[in-house]
């Protein structure tokens, strides 16, 4: 999950933004409209760092998936249905979509990743709600990245595969799939040996309209700036390296402008992207109860960029609202950010 953190920034917290260019008939023709949503996998999973035993860590693992379970997927993936089915972008980059297993009761094995009983799959319930609602978003890329297993107190064991997902629209052409896991990894303690916290990106060569266009959604790391820096740097020398070519990179950078070390977003302006929207948003809160009062929306981690230059027509955060809750939940612990941007003319 993303970093639960705290920072005195200036200027008042928005709870919705939304900003609009007048447009013409004919060069709306060359629009098209995206966006980056955080899913939340429900808990804080950096409280299995914390345990000092296997016991203690079989306690936390039990509590970690408690909170997950009241953080009801089932139901937040419905409120992201309905922004979704509101904002109606075509393409859409999805971090955090968490697969959890399980295996059969008093089988564990702590050297291996051997759960395979599904417990909460994100992608499907949030591809079911949007089938529900008449809309038509397929995976065009699903990257899992860390795969951990933990003991629980009730004697099995949980496991989490995190996911970085591209969703295309019916009607979007996607010639090819794009994927990968980072290098740079984490490596995190806990009782029962050490977990690299992996990360990765997932992307698409995609045709809108007739123009070519390379989307990529990365999820950077949440606890090292350094790590985070590193991570986008090889998504800027890899898949995004052709400074010619229409591209689009949106996702969570964990890695907020104003921060005290802003280096992975200045990674990504260095290399020439720009940011498509032309004020500060606020997009993730300190929370991990999703049931909680939030009203501090107060960090800029979530963001799309551009490159070589597109104009943004319009653009808004989503899942900030009082309104946006679904039976007391918010949809997530980020909010959602989606822009329609308007792709140059065809030369020639």
């Amino acid at each position: 999950m993303s970093r639960i953190r705290k920072f005195a920034l200036a200027g008042a917290c928005a709870a919705s933004v939304v900003a609009a260019v007048p447009a013409t008939a004919p060069a709306a023709k060359r629009d098209v409209k995206v966006m980056t949503r955080n899913l939340y996998l429900g808990a804080d999973i950096i409280r299995l760092a914390s345990a000092q035993t296997r016991e203690e860590l079989a306690t936390n693992t039990s509590a970690m998936y408690q909170t997950i379970l009241n953080n009801n997927f089932a139901v937040r993936a419905k409120a992201l249905a309905r922004e979704i089915d509101r904002a109606n972008p075509q393409l859409i980059g999805l971090q955090e979509v968490s697969l959890f297993r399980r295996t059969p009761d008093g089988q564990q094995n702590d050297s291996e990743l051997n759960a395979t009983e599904p417990l909460i799959d994100h992608l499907k319930l949030l591809q079911q709600e949007l089938k529900a609602r008449g809309l038509q978003y397929k995976a065009a890329s699903v990257i899992p990245n860390t795969d951990l297993e933990a003991p629980v107190a009730e004697g099995y064991e949980l496991r989490l595969t995190n996911r970085d997902v591209v969703l295309v629209k019916q009607g979007v052409k996607v010639d090819k799939k794009l994927g990968g896991k980072f290098d740079s990894k984490l490596t995190v303690p806990i009782a029962t040996g050490p977990v690299e916290v992996t990360r990765g990106w997932a992307g698409a060569d995609v045709r809108i309209k007739g123009r070519k266009v390379r989307f990529v959604t990365a999820h950077a790391e949440a606890y090292s700036p350094q790590n985070a820096r590193d991570q986008l740097q090889e998504v800027l020398d890899g898949p995004l390296a052709n400074k010619r070519r229409q591209s689009i990179l949106v996702g969570d950078f964990n890695s907020d402008p104003a921060d005290e070390d802003p280096s992975a977003f200045r990674a990504v302006t260095r290399a020439g992207f720009k940011n498509a929207i032309p004020k500060r948003l606020q997009t993730s809160p300190t929370i991990e109860d999703l049931r909680e009062e939030q009203n501090a929306w107060d960090t800029w981690i979530d963001h799309i960029m551009v490159r070589p230059k597109i104009k943004t027509v319009k653009y808004a955060v989503t899942g900030t609202k009082p309104s946006d809750r679904l039976e007391g939940l918010w949809p997530s612990d980020h909010a959602g950010v989606w822009a329609t941007l308007r792709l140059p003319k065809k030369k020639g």
